[in-house]
C-alpha cells in the first residue's frame, strides 16, 4: 500500500513536488527551532528579570534581563514571519504545494503553527511596551499578576505552542517522505516545545501561592486558584504532547526536557547577575520578604510543579494501557484527569510541605474544596489538550 500525505500518494507524487517538500520541510525545522530557541531565551531572560527585580530593584526600562527578553522575543518572531513569507513565494511558484500550507487572508500561505508563534510574539512584544507605559504612570511592582505582566506570559506561551505545531509538521512530512531522521529531529523538537511551555507557566501562576488575589473568600473559608490554575495549564501541555506525538513516553521526555531547560536557566543567572553587578558597579539590596540566599535562583528554588514529573510518568503509563487494550476516549480523558492530579498540589524544593501551609489559610474544608476545583482544572486540561495534539497531528 503506498503511502499518503495530506491525502496524496507519495509514489503518485513527481520527483519536483517531493524535493519542494523536502524543502519545506527543512525550512519549517530550521526556523520552527529558531521559534522554540527564543522561547527559552525567554524564559531564562524572565527568571533573570525576578532575580534582578527582587535583589537590584528597575531602575531603567533596558536593564540587561529586558533587553534579553526582546532578543528572545525578536527571535521567534522574526522566524515565524520568515516562514510564511518564504513558503508564500514557494506556493506563488508552486501552486500545487498550497495543500501543505493554511491560508492567511487570502494572500500568504504558511504552516499554521508560525501563524500562532508570531501573533504570540508580536502579543509580548505589544505587552512589552505596554507594561513600560504602566510603570511611567503607575511607578514600579513586582507583582506577576500585573497585567501586562501577564499579557507577555501568556504571549509567549501562544508563541511556545506555534513552535510545537511548526515541528509536528516537520516530523509528519519527514515520516512520509521517508526523512526517518527529520522525523525524529521534529518530534524532539517539539517535545522541547512543550517543555518550554512548562517552563513559563510556573512564572504565571506562582502568584496564586503568595498573592492575596489567589485566594477565593466565601463563608467561613478560602479557596486557592493554584490547584484548578495548574491543573488545567500542566494536564493540558502534556496530554496535547501525548495526543500529537506518537511516541511511547513522550510525557515524561517532555519533563525531563523541562528540567534540562531549567537547569539551564539555574546556571546562568547567577553567573550573570554577579558579572553584571560588577560591569555596573550595584550591589545586592536587602530584602526583608525572602530567606533566599541572592546567589540563588527564586524561579528554579521555588518550583511550585515539581509533583508534574509523577504526573507526567503516570500520564505515559495511562496511555501505554490505553493503546493496548483500546479504551475509548471518554475513559482516557478522566483517567488521565485523576492521574494528573500530583499536578494540583505546590510542591517546591525548598519547601515541600507549602501544601499545609495553603491549608491553614484555606481550612481543612477549604482546602479539600481547592483540590476538588484541581480535579475539574485536570479535566478540562485532558479534554483540551487532546483536541489541541489531534489538531497537530492532522493539521497541516
Amino acid at each position: 500500500m503506498a503511502q499518503t500525505l495530506y491525502g496524496a500518494s507519495i509514489s503518485e507524487q513527481a520527483p519536483t513536488q517531493t524535493r519542494s517538500l523536502s524543502s519545506i520541510m527543512n525550512l519549517r525545522l530550521a526556523l520552527g527551532l529558531s521559534v522554540l530557541l527564543g522561547t527559552i531565551i525567554f524564559f531564562v531572560a524572565v527568571s533573570w528579570d525576578i532575580q534582578w527585580h527582587s535583589y537590584i530593584g528597575r531602575d531603567r526600562t533596558l536593564i540587561p534581563p529586558h533587553v534579553m527578553i526582546l532578543c528572545g522575543v525578536a527571535i521567534s518572531g522574526l522566524a515565524a514571519l520568515a516562514v510564511v513569507l518564504i513558503e508564500t513565494i514557494g506556493v506563488r511558484h508552486a501552486p500545487s504545494l498550497a495543500r501543505y500550507s493554511s491560508a492567511f487572508v487570502g494572500g500568504f500561505s504558511g504552516p499554521l503553527g508560525a501563524y500562532i508563534a508570531g501573533f504570540g510574539a508580536l502579543n509580548t512584544a505589544i505587552a512589552f511596551v505596554l507594561d513600560s507605559y504602566w510603570h511611567a504612570l503607575y511607578g514600579i511592582d513586582v507583582a506577576i499578576w500585573a497585567p501586562f505582566h501577564v499579557m507577555m506570559l501568556v504571549g509567549m506561551v501562544i508563541t511556545g505552542l506555534g513552535a510545537a505545531y511548526m515541528l509536528v509538521s516537520v516530523a509528519r512530512i519527514a515520516e512520509q517522505i521517508g526523512k526517518r531522521g527529520k522525523m525524529r529531529a521534529g518530534y524532539i523538537g517539539a517535545c522541547a516545545a512543550f517543555s518550554a511551555i512548562i517552563t513559563i507557566l510556573p512564572i504565571l501562576i506562582i502568584d496564586s501561592l503568595n498573592n492575596p488575589q489567589g485566594y477565593i473568600a466565601l463563608p467561613g473559608m478560602k479557596l486557592n486558584d493554584f490547584p484548578a490554575l495548574a491543573g488545567l495549564a500542566c494536564t493540558w501541555v502534556l496530554v496535547a504532547a501525548v495526543s500529537a506525538i506518537p511516541w511511547r513516553w513522550v510525557a515524561s521526555m517532555v519533563s525531563g526536557i523541562t528540567i534540562l531547560i531549567v537547569l539551564i536557566m539555574a546556571t546562568f543567572v547567577p553567573w550573570a547577575m554577579d558579572f553584571l553587578m560588577a560591569e555596573e558597579h550595584l550591589s545586592y539590596r536587602a530584602v526583608a520578604s525572602t530567606r533566599l540566599d541572592p546567589h540563588l535562583p527564586i524561579i528554579a528554588v521555588e518550583w511550585p510543579l515539581t509533583a508534574t514529573f509523577l504526573a507526567a510518568v503516570l500520564i505515559d503509563l495511562v496511555i501505554v494501557v490505553a493503546r493496548r487494550k483500546g479504551w475509548s476516549q471518554r475513559r482516557l480523558t478522566l483517567t488521565l484527569a485523576c492521574v494528573a492530579l500530583p499536578v494540583c498540589v505546590p510542591l517546591m524544593p525548598i519547601i515541600p510541605g507549602l501544601v499545609l501551609g495553603i491549608g491553614q489559610v484555606t481550612g481543612g474544608v477549604g482546602l479539600l474544596l481547592s483540590m476538588a476545583l484541581g480535579l475539574l482544572g485536570t479535566l478540562l486540561g485532558s479534554w483540551f489538550g487532546h483536541h489541541v495534539g489531534e489538531a497537530m497531528r492532522t493539521g497541516r
